[in-house]
C-alpha cells in the first residue's frame, strides 16, 4: 500500500473495460499488464466528494456520442453540446485540477458517466484576438493558464487591437528584457520553478578530460579565464618582470567586470611575454593588490543547463555508483547551485559540452530571453519581474491565425471515413491523421487540398527529430495550413511562412543559429553559421543545383559542363541571413504539454544573434542592393507622405523586433510630445466624438 506505482510505462492505457494498462511497481522493475475491471457503485452506499450531475438523454441534442464505433464497454465517450443550467453546477469548482476528486453524472436511463476535463480553447485568431490576451483565465487559474497574447508580427498585425481591459496580459516582448542575476540564489529559484537543473560548474581540469596540452596564456589571440580569489588563497607563480607586467596589464585593462571570473584575450599586437615564458606557462596565479587571479578551465563557473544529464538512460555517462545522482542531488537535496566536476573521471564534460546549453557565467546579469527554452516560463518571468503582468492600460493585443475555439456545435462527431477507421484514439499521433483524412476526403476545395499535399512533400519535416515528436497535432496542422493557404497563391508567401515556422527551423537546424561575430565576441570561438537551411532552400526548395534552359535542359559552359546555380560561398553567405531566428515565448491557448515550448507562433529575429555584415547574393551583388540607406532619406522623413507610424500602446519598445534599449534611453532616438493643435496628433488620434480611436498603423 505504501509503494508508488508508475502507470503507462511505455504505452498509452486503453480506457475501456478489459483494456490494458501497464504498471511498474518500483524503479528498475518490469512493467506488468493489468486489465481494467468494471466498477460498480451505488450513491446510496458510496460517499462521493462532488454531487452527481443530472445529464440529458443521449441523442436528445444535448448529449451526443463522439465515436460511433465504440460502445459502453469499449471506452465510449460523449460530448455535452450545451452547458447545463443547474444549481449543482454552482457547487463544482470553476477549474478542475488533476488532484481534484472526480465528478460523476447520470443520464435519465441510469447510465453513469465520469466527467473528463478538457482544455477550453478560446477564439484568438489574427482577425479577432482575445481582448484581454487571456488575462482573465490567468487570474482565475492562479497562473496555471498562461497568457495568450501573441507577439505582434507581419502575419498578424493587421488584426491587432488596443486593449484597455484591467486584466489584460501584457505582450511577451517586455518579459524578454527582465534582468536576471546569475547568482546561487537565483539558480536555485529557477530550479524550483521549472524543475530543470542549472548549475555553476566548478573544478573542471584545466587540460580537459584527456589532459590535453595546456596552451600558454601568453600566446597572441588566446582567450583564457581567471578566477578571482582573496590574496591569501594563492601563491604567486614564478616568472620574470616582463611577463608579470604584461599579464597584469591585460588583466587590469579588460572591461570584464564579473566579480567571480575574468576572461581575457591576449592582444595580437603590442608587448609580449618574455621568450622564456611565452610558450611554457600553464597553470598560473597572479597576485594583483589584494586579489589573486588564478588561471582556470575556460568554462569554470560557467552556468550550464544540465537537465539533459538527469534522464533515466544516463546520456551524459555519469558515475552513478554512489547512489545519489551527481546532477540531481546537489539542487534537490541541498539547494546547492554548484556542480563539482571533481570525481567524474570519465570523458563526460568534453564529450557532452556541445549538447549542453550554456546560460552565462556566475556573476553575470542576463536577460530573460537568454534563458534556454525550458526555463523561459511565465512563472520565471514573474519571479524576477518587479512589475505586475496584468492591470496595464493601453496594451496591444494580437492573435494567431486559425486559433479558433473548440466548438462542439459544429456538427457530426462520427468522423467515420471508411470502415474500421479508428479516428478517436488515445494515441496523439492519430489525432492529426483523423483531421487530415476528413478534410482531404470531404473538403469542397479538392484542387487546393491536392496542391497543399504536394507542397507538403516538397517542404517536408521529420516529426521524429522535433521536440514532442509524434505527440502533437496542432503544430503540425498549423504548418500544413501554410500550403492550404497558399497552394493556389504566391510561392514567395510559402517561402516566407516556412522560413518563420518553428518546425522547419528545428527540422533544418537554423533555430538559435548565431552569427560568427557574436560567438567570437562572447566566447572567442571561430564558428560559422548553420548552413543546413540555406543549402536546402536553394537546392531542394527553389533553384536546384544547375542552371536550366527554358525547356528544362541543363545550361552548359564552354567546356560542355553543367553550370552550377550556387557554390558553397553562397551557402555560407545565405546561412548568415538565417542567424538570430529564435522561438517566440511560450504562451497559452494552444496544444502544448511542455510550457517551455512554442511551436505555433512565428519565429522572431534577435538582432543580437543576427549577423550584421553584408551578404552577397547569386548575381555578384549584395542582398538589399537598391534599398535606400537611412542617411540617404530626406530630412524630416517622419513628416513626409508615406511615413508610417505603428501603435505601441503604453510601451515605448518597438514590437517588430528585439531591441536591447528603449527609445527613451537610446541616444539617436527622439520622443516628441505632440501639442493639442498638432496636425500629426489629429491624424494619429483619429478622434470620434472627442475620443481617440487609435489605429494599429497610420501612413501619412
Amino acid at each position: 500500500p505504501s509503494t508508488e506505482y508508475s502507470i503507462a510505462c511505455w504505452d498509452f492505457p486503453e480506457e475501456w473495460i478489459g483494456g490494458t494498462w501497464y504498471m511498474r511497481a518500483g524503479p528498475g522493475m518490469y512493467c506488468r499488464p493489468v486489465l481494467n475491471p468494471p466498477i460498480y457503485f451505488d450513491t446510496n452506499t458510496t460517499q462521493l466528494a462532488n454531487p452527481v450531475v443530472p445529464l440529458p438523454a443521449v441523442g436528445s441534442g444535448g448529449l451526443e456520442v463522439i465515436d460511433q464505433q465504440k460502445n459502453e464497454s469499449s471506452g465510449q465517450e460523449f460530448i455535452l453540446l450545451n452547458g447545463l443550467d443547474h444549481d449543482i453546477c454552482t457547487q463544482l469548482p470553476d477549474i478542475m485540477y488533476e488532484e481534484d476528486p472526480p465528478v460523476f453524472g447520470q443520464t435519465p436511463d441510469g447510465m453513469w458517466l465520469q466527467f473528463d476535463p478538457r482544455y477550453d480553447v478560446e477564439e484568438n485568431t489574427a482577425e479577432n484576438p482575445l481582448r484581454d490576451g487571456g488575462g482573465t483565465r490567468t487570474l482565475i487559474s492562479n497562473g496555471l493558464a498562461q497568457c495568450s497574447n501573441v507577439r505582434r508580427n507581419v502575419f498578424n498585425e493587421h488584426g491587432c487591437i488596443l486593449s484597455r481591459e484591467p486584466t489584460t496580459c501584457k505582450g511577451t516582448s517586455d518579459n524578454l528584457f527582465i534582468p536576471i542575476g546569475l547568482n546561487a540564489e537565483n539558480i536555485v529559484a529557477i530550479h524550483e520553478i521549472t524543475g530543470t537543473y542549472p548549475y555553476a560548474v566548478m573544478n573542471l581540469p584545466l587540460g580537459g578530460d584527456d589532459n590535453a596540452p595546456i596552451v600558454s596564456p601568453c600566446i597572441k589571440g588566446t582567450k583564457t579565464r581567471w578566477e578571482i580569489l582573496p590574496e591569501n588563497e594563492c601563491v604567486q607563480t614564478d616568472m620574470d618582470a616582463q611577463t608579470y607586467n604584461v599579464l597584469s596589464s591585460v588583466l587590469r585593462q579588460t572591461q570584464d567586470d564579473n566579480s567571480f571570473v575574468r576572461d581575457i584575450v591576449f592582444p595580437s599586437n603590442g608587448a609580449s611575454c618574455s621568450a622564456d615564458y611565452a610558450d611554457s606557462l600553464e597553470e598560473v596565479s597572479m597576485i594583483l593588490g589584494n586579489q589573486c587571479f588564478k588561471r582556470v578551465h575556460p568554462e569554470h563557473l560557467s552556468v550550464f543547463d544540465l537537465t539533459l544529464c538527469t534522464r533515466e538512460e544516463n546520456p551524459c555517462t555519469l558515475d552513478l555508483s554512489n547512489g545519489d545522482h551527481p546532477v540531481k542531488s546537489p539542487l534537490d537535496n541541498d539547494g546547492n547551485a554548484f556542480f563539482d566536476y571533481q570525481g567524474q573521471d570519465n570523458v563526460f564534460w568534453d564529450d557532452q559540452l556541445s549538447r549542453l546549453t550554456k546560460i552565462g557565467r556566475l556573476g553575470d546579469t542576463i536577460m530573460f530571453k537568454d534563458l534556454p527554452n525550458n526555463m523561459r516560463l511565465a512563472k520565471v518571468a514573474n519571479r524576477f519581474n518587479d512589475k505586475t503582468s496584468q492591470g496595464q492600460s493601453y496594451v496591444v493585443v494580437c492573435g494567431s491565425r486559425n486559433e479558433v475555439a473548440n466548438d462542439p456545435s459544429l456538427g457530426d462527431f462520427g468522423f467515420e471515413i471508411i470502415e474500421h477507421f479508428q479516428n478517436v484514439d488515445i494515441n496523439p499521433a492519430a489525432h492529426r491523421e483523423s483531421v487530415f483524412f476528413m478534410i482531404a476526403l470531404e473538403a469542397r476545395d479538392q484542387l487546393r487540398q491536392l496542391m497543399a499535399w504536394q507542397l507538403s512533400q516538397l517542404f517536408a519535416i521529420v516529426p521524429l527529430v522535433l521536440t514532442g515528436g509524434w505527440d502533437h497535432t496542432e503544430n503540425f496542422l498549423n504548418y500544413y495550413d501554410i500550403f492550404v493557404r497558399h497552394g493556389l497563391g504566391n510561392f514567395v508567401n510559402i517561402l516566407r511562412e516556412v522560413t518563420f515556422n518553428p518546425l522547419m527551423a528545428e527540422n533544418l537546424t537554423f533555430q538559435d543559429s548565431k552569427s560568427g561575430s557574436y560567438l567570437f565576441e562572447t566566447t572567442g570561438s571561430y564558428t560559422h553559421a548553420d548552413e543546413n537551411y540555406a543549402r536546402e532552400l536553394m537546392q531542394l526548395f527553389t533553384i536546384g543545383v544547375f542552371l536550366l534552359n527554358d525547356d528544362g535542359t541543363k545550361m552548359l559552359n564552354e567546356n560542355g559542363e553543367p553550370i552550377p546555380t550556387f557554390s558553397n560561398d553562397e551557402v555560407m553567405s545565405f546561412a548568415r541571413v538565417f542567424t538570430g531566428f529564435v522561438q517566440s515565448q511560450p504562451r497559452g491557448n494552444f496544444e502544448e504539454n511542455d510550457s517551455s515550448w512554442n511551436a505555433i507562433d512565428e519565429l522572431i529575429v534577435d538582432p543580437i544573434y543576427h549577423d550584421k555584415f553584408p551578404k552577397h547574393d547569386l548575381t555578384g551583388g549584395y542582398i538589399g542592393d537598391g534599398y535606400p540607406l537611412c542617411v540617404d532619406l530626406p530630412s524630416r522623413m517622419f513628416l513626409r507622405k508615406g511615413a508610417t507610424y505603428r501603435l505601441l500602446g503604453d510601451s515605448p519598445r518597438p514590437h517588430a523586433f528585439i531591441d536591447e534599449g528603449t527609445p527613451m534611453n537610446d541616444g539617436p532616438a527622439r520622443v516628441f510630445e505632440l501639442g493639442e493643435n498638432s496636425r500629426l496628433r489629429e491624424i494619429l488620434c483619429n478622434s470620434v466624438n472627442g475620443s481617440c480611436q487609435f489605429q494599429m498603423t497610420v501612413t501619412l
